[in-house]
């Protein structure tokens, strides 16, 4: 659900939304969400030898290289002319005749969406488990 929301370019849905959905309280969406967040921490040796570990960051390159082809190929040319090219959004905005502030929400939108695939694939702990709310 979250998925398909951001791929519409909706704002991420609220965790009293989720339990919703999922017919389940807020309190037990956060009782699951810290129990899936505890079954991914290791030990703080593990995350040196993984950041140290050649293998990791190709593994990590090669998921970046998938995320980037399923975004939009507006989304995936603007992060890399921005991010990779290194052109302000003002640059960008002059050359395109888009407005700055539609760009940057086109980049934030993007960034958001793969943060989200990353969490999904367990690269980052769900934000909204990190942020869960008691209010719905």
């Amino acid at each position: 659900m979250q998925q398909e929301q951001m791929q519409r370019g909706g704002p991420a849905l609220s965790d009293a939304r989720l339990a919703d959905a999922l017919n389940i309280t807020i309190q037990r969406w956060q009782e699951a969400c810290s129990s899936q967040q505890a079954q991914r921490m290791v030990p703080i040796s593990a995350i040196h030898e993984q950041a140290t570990n050649p293998v990791n960051d190709d593994l990590e390159d090669r998921w970046l290289d998938r995320g980037l082809a399923l975004l939009k190929p507006q989304q995936r040319q603007l992060l890399q002319r921005h991010f990779i090219e290194g052109d302000s959004v003002r640059r960008i905005a002059s050359a395109t005749g888009v407005p700055q502030h539609q760009l940057r929400k086109s980049i934030r939108n993007a960034i958001e969406l793969l943060q989200h695939w990353a969490e999904q694939d367990g690269l980052l702990p769900l934000r909204s488990c990190r942020q869960a709310t008691a209010s719905p």
